[in-house]
């Protein structure tokens, strides 16, 4: 839908009011069984046209996001997934995806043409393994462990300031009864240090390219919890 935007003041980049975004989306996929049921193989590829594509930016005068428009931008690519069951009580999950998301026309003058959309990663890779052992009649051990690489991400529609390819690694482990679980978890297990938002310098010369720094936000890092579910009632 459209939006709007706080009162821009005299010399302001953006807009007041933002359009519409308008999409066209294609999809092709296939799924199948084999095995028995023991692999499963799923597989899709896309494309989606986009009119008046919002895109977010900073506002240095109150520091908050404000958006504009891109005339025309195009995403497609493709997703590929497998899912076996290795044993008793083993699951395996694995799924990789490549996405193409390019400007076509980002205001018809040629400017951002060919950049690549921001926040959209040209792959991702993602596995999981997980353990169910049933303890006695009453308890079931759960135990997970999931790896996830993101491809390169650009965070501006000028691709100035981007964030590498950095790989994560999730786990817990559970134990249920017939009313509650507990549950240990770890995020970003090896306290991989990346970031998930930036602004590139040009957004303000005066202050940021006299620092000579794009500011940045890092992802917080490794992080750990206990969480108890219990159910009530009938």
């Amino acid at each position: 839908s459209g939006a709007s935007n706080p009162p821009p003041g005299p010399g302001a980049n953006f807009p007041l009011i933002v359009q519409q975004e308008g999409t066209d989306n294609y999809e092709l996929g296939i799924k199948s069984t084999w095995l028995d049921s023991r692999l499963r193989v799923n597989a899709s590829v896309f494309r989606t046209n986009y009119e008046n594509a919002q895109i977010f930016q900073l506002d240095l005068t109150t520091g908050g996001q404000v958006a504009t428009n891109a005339d025309e931008a195009r995403i497609e690519g493709g997703e590929l997934e497998f899912a076996a069951r290795l044993g008793r009580g083993l699951d395996f999950v694995t799924a990789y995806g490549y996405t193409d998301a390019k400007f076509t026309d980002f205001n018809g003058t040629g400017l951002y043409d060919d950049n690549r959309l921001p926040n959209a990663p040209r792959s991702s890779l993602n596995a999981g393994l997980r353990f169910a052992h049933q303890l006695n009649g009453a308890l079931e051990l759960v135990a997970r462990t999931d790896y996830q690489r993101t491809g390169r991400i650009y965070f501006s529609e000028d691709n100035r300031v981007y964030q590498p390819s950095y790989d994560t690694v999730d786990a817990q482990l559970g134990l249920s009864g017939e009313r509650w679980t507990v549950t240990a978890w770890a995020k970003n297990l090896f306290d991989q240090r990346f970031v998930t938002s930036a602004y590139s310098r040009a957004i303000s010369p005066l202050i940021f390219g006299a620092l000579a720094v794009d500011p940045y936000q890092i992802d917080p890092g490794a992080t750990y919890g206990l969480e108890l579910r219990c159910s009530f009632g009938e």
